[in-house]
């Protein structure tokens, strides 16, 4: 019998209905509850939902008479499920606070708000999460104004998606949301909350939403229109914005001399994300002080080049301000950096003031920020992460990644990071990228101690290839020796074959001794960690490769994928 992979069903399993002397039959009914909470935690929504509540109900009597009579496993009410569910829901959750959801319609289902809303006016004092998700039809966005227009004296989060084209236009007051902290807002949505009702919040996420102008119109957010929402925002701690679709190719530039010299304090801010298009991310930042422990997380959806107006087109220097090291005092704290070549359509710079933290966030498993949604729900990121899409202009993506890390690399060899850089780790295929791109990216970094190289063999020569102390150093003046502080480099080679082994081998001894006959720092670590579809190296030839490379280096080791480095 294969035993069942759902916690909650591997519980039920354990109980039989006919003995009642089964040990969970004496299991005090506290405890039990507490068992069921954490059983439904390990599960993909983490709450005790009406259908999970239904399916321990039928294990056995006892087990019905508990969850039936315990108003805290029907707090987290699905709308989605029948009005009779729902009903039930409420009735059985008493006075305790209850959570309300309503998930985006696929398909052909969809909920009419408008005929549940009825149903929550008694129990609007107990509602403390109220998210809304999809309101399809005119009925339904009447519905939700007239709730959010109602006393919800214990309502603490708040998430209103507007799905379809339909607009919503409500007014949230502090006196009748008094403990609202969270504010969620989804596709285009009309409307701003009141002064007050800002000043309260701590989280506030904006998605795709308009602004309204005289007449009935309205226009995408600006960055003024950012700024000033930010401004009332006194108590903020987290904040999230993305911008929504338009057919402007860019944003209406502020001119103003109120905008120009603008600087909205955020003293609290401890995660601060969007995503949008180059001109209305640099026109926000360029105006936000922000605290040394704050995560800043950008995603630029269009770089908006245009080389007629600059052959060399920005790329950090465009997101961060001139005067950033004031602004953002964090920058300073920054050492490691890793640029992620998310091929083809996405370039990453990453920064920590911890090594650990830059290297525990396993840069290959976050996700992409696509979905407008999809950048809050990731871990919290290092303290400086920006997301370059490639340039829309080009035709093969290819030649677009290749750009933007020229561009990088630009920037980098002028100096523009604000702090010195101790660890840099390149990961992604770079393979096509011209060798003195890579060279400017190494060069100037002359206090880096940890190298991380993790790409196919071809990129990772090409890397190792310019760390050497060509001629290019000793004869252009200005040029510093690539990493002379290095004391350990780590190699992560996605696929190799005996000869791509050997290969990398000889270019490592011989690139050793020129450094080292130029005085550069010894290398104290050397860990290849090798990844699927690399031949097994045989124990003579490592033994080979250690014995060559010992005069030069400290320790060798060498990992395979699931396993322990092996080494001296």
């Amino acid at each position: 019998m294969v035993e069942p992979k759902d916690p909650v069903w591997r519980l039920a399993a354990c109980v039989d209905p006919s003995a009642t002397s089964s040990a969970l039959h004496r299991v005090p009914n506290e405890c039990l509850l507490s068992i069921f909470r954490l059983a439904a935690a390990s599960r993909c929504s983490g709450t005790v939902s009406h259908a999970l509540a239904t399916k321990l109900m039928g294990v056995c009597a006892h087990w019905r008479v508990i969850i039936a009579g315990a108003p805290l496993l029907w707090t987290h009410i699905h709308l989605s499920c029948h009005v009779e569910s729902v009903r039930l829901c409420l009735e059985r959750s008493q006075n305790t606070n209850i959570s309300l959801h309503l998930p985006f319609a696929y398909g052909r289902r969809k909920v009419d708000f408008g005929v549940l809303a009825p149903l929550l006016v008694p129990h609007h004092a107990r509602i403390s999460h109220l998210d809304l998700n999809s309101i399809p039809g005119d009925q339904a966005v009447a519905a939700v104004a007239h709730t959010l227009a109602s006393a919800l004296p214990s309502l603490h989060s708040l998430t209103v998606g507007l799905w379809g084209g339909d607009w919503l236009a409500i007014t949230l007051d502090r006196d009748r949301l008094p403990s609202l902290r969270c504010l969620k807002l989804y596709h285009t949505f009309s409307g701003t909350p009141s002064h007050p009702v800002l000043s309260q919040l701590t989280s506030l996420t904006l998605s795709d939403i308009r602004i309204p102008v005289a007449h009935g119109r309205s226009h995408l957010a600006t960055p003024l229109d950012l700024l000033n929402i930010l401004g009332l925002c006194t108590s903020l701690e987290t904040f999230t914005y993305t911008e929504g679709p338009t057919w402007e190719m860019r944003t209406r530039l502020e001119t103003s001399e109120d905008y120009q010299s603008r600087i909205i304090d955020l003293c609290f801010i401890q995660r601060f994300c969007m995503c949008g298009k180059l001109s209305i991310i640099s026109g926000v930042i360029a105006h936000l002080s922000l605290p040394k422990r704050a995560c800043i997380h950008l995603k630029v959806s269009d770089m908006e080049w245009d080389h007629g107006e600059n052959p060399q087109p920005p790329v950090l220097q465009a997101v961060l301000p001139a005067n950033s090291a004031r602004l953002i005092p964090g920058l300073r704290d920054l050492r490691h950096i890793a640029i992620v070549a998310s091929a083809p359509t996405e370039l990453v710079f990453h920064a920590a003031v911890e090594r650990t933290e830059l290297l525990d966030i396993r840069l290959d498993k976050i996700p992409r920020m696509a979905f407008p949604r999809s950048i809050e729900d990731i871990p919290m990121p290092p303290s400086f992460c920006v997301a370059f899409a490639t340039p829309k202009r080009w035709r093969w993506e290819d030649v677009a990644m290749r750009e933007l890390v020229a561009a990088l690399a630009d920037e980098v060899s002028r100096g523009i990071l604000p702090f010195p850089v101790e660890t840099l780790v390149l990961q992604g295929a770079l393979r096509g990228t011209n060798p003195k791109v890579l060279r400017k990216i190494l060069a100037p970094l002359s206090y880096v101690e940890y190298l991380e190289i993790v790409s196919d063999i071809h990129s990772t020569l090409s890397i190792l290839t310019q760390m050497s102390p060509s001629p290019i150093a000793d004869t252009e003046p200005g040029t510093l020796m690539p990493c002379p502080r290095l004391s350990e480099l780590v190699l992560t080679c996605e696929a190799m074959d005996q000869h791509a082994w050997r290969a990398l081998s000889s270019l490592l001894d011989s690139l050793f001794r020129l450094r080292s006959a130029k005085g550069c720092q010894r290398i104290d670590n050397l860990h290849f960690a090798l990844q699927r579809g690399v031949l097994e190296i045989q124990p003579a030839e490592l033994e080979l490769v250690r014995t060559s490379l010992e005069p030069q280096i400290g320790n060798l080791t060498v990992s395979f994928k699931g396993q322990l480095p092996t080494g001296r």
